[in-house]
């Protein structure tokens, strides 16, 4: 059985504790990060928290797009079938697209990952992510923009669909760190030729050496804590501003005073509110809020369209409702993947919608 020793297994698994946790699936492609996953957690699960491997279940996703992944993944379910681990092989037929690859074919692992999991009892998936994909997330986001919430980079965890939790416990470990840990224990892996296709961008990150955060050096804790608190306060200010009710078509709009809305929380805040009402899959940009906010204030009556909605407003009052245009019945962004600290902003909008609250994740030490 491959396993570090015990002692250093916090380093890798810093900030979750996964003592409460029952079942977990693991996403393994067979790559070097994922398998690396494998053993690390097997040692701690049925090591250091004594665990029966019976509970821990692991499915690859083939994408039905690249000669040799059908053996591969029959090779992966012979490592986990030596370490009496469930091993699931799921497939998507990708070779249909054409463009936006990458996006579609992520889309799709979260779909048929979250699938298996809800048919196996399973509300946790485990992922393979590293401090060398969350630096090039923040390298590619750089490119974009040098500040705002994305700069926070990849979330330690994300819920899907408002039922499955996808975890990243390796998101500090190193890539470099992992494939030494396999090669001192004569583990293989596969590399897949996609993570050498200068046609993505984040291969083109990878293996072009322009680094803006200097030195190699990486620093997204001050974001993430940034994007955690200010996700705190607009919960605040949605629990206490804003009233929600439904249109004629079941759609909702808010109901809100303008005092609140010139609150220091209130940008954050109708930002929230705007991707909720408009169905919107992302934030909207920081510079729409902006100016939506300087006509609200500076005019005693205004009605004008932004991010999907329409904004009324009429002396201190200000209504937000669906755009007569925007036709969308799915897409609130929240609902579909939710950045851990994002959390409290859902709880606060699943009140104002008299939804139930979200199961709270017993493993991760971010909330």
């Amino acid at each position: 059985m491959l396993g570090l020793p015990e002692e250093a297994l916090p380093t890798w698994f810093s900030g979750f504790d996964f003592s409460k946790t029952e079942k977990v699936l693991l996403a393994l492609s067979g790559g070097g990060d994922s398998t690396a996953l494998l053993h690390l957690f097997y040692s701690h699960w049925t090591g250091e928290l004594g665990r029966d491997a019976s509970t821990l279940f692991a499915a690859t996703v083939d994408h039905g797009v690249r000669d040799g992944a059908a053996q591969e993944a029959a090779a992966v379910a012979q490592w986990c079938g030596g370490l009496g681990i469930n091993h699931r092989k799921l497939t998507w037929h990708g070779g249909s697209v054409t463009t936006g690859f990458q996006s579609a074919a992520r889309n799709a692992r979260y779909k048929a990952l979250a699938d298996c999991a809800a048919q196996l009892g399973v509300r946790l998936v485990l992922t393979g992510h590293t401090l060398d994909d969350q630096k090039e997330t923040l390298l590619m986001r750089a490119k974009r923009s040098s500040a705002g919430p994305g700069m926070a980079g990849i979330a330690p965890a994300t819920l899907y669909e408002r039922q499955i939790w996808f975890a990243r416990p390796l998101l500090g470990v190193s890539r470099a760190a992992l494939r030494d840990y396999l090669n001192r224990h004569d583990q293989p892996w596969f590399d897949d030729p996609s993570n050498a296709d200068v046609r993505y961008e984040r291969v083109r990150v990878r293996q072009g050496g322009d680094d803006p955060f200097g030195n190699g050096q990486l620093d997204n804790a001050d974001a993430a804590s940034e994007r955690q608190r200010t996700a705190i306060e607009a919960a605040r200010w949605l629990a206490r501003a804003v009233h929600l009710e439904t249109d004629e078509g079941g759609r909702f709009c808010a109901l809100l005073a303008m005092p609140d809305l010139a609150h220091e929380d209130g940008f954050v805040g109708l930002s929230y509110l705007l991707m909720l009402v408009g169905m919107q899959t992302h934030l909207p940009e920081r510079a729409s809020i902006a100016g939506a906010l300087d006509v609200l204030t500076n005019t005693g009556r205004s009605a004008f369209t932004v991010a999907g909605c329409l904004l009324e407003r009429d002396g201190a009052s200000v209504r937000v409702a669906p755009e007569s245009r925007n036709r969308r019945e799915s897409g609130f962004g929240l609902d579909h993947l939710l950045p851990i600290w994002e959390l409290p902003v859902l709880d606060a909008l699943d009140r104002l919608r008299g939804l139930e609250k979200v199961t709270r994740p017993l493993f991760c030490r971010f909330d």
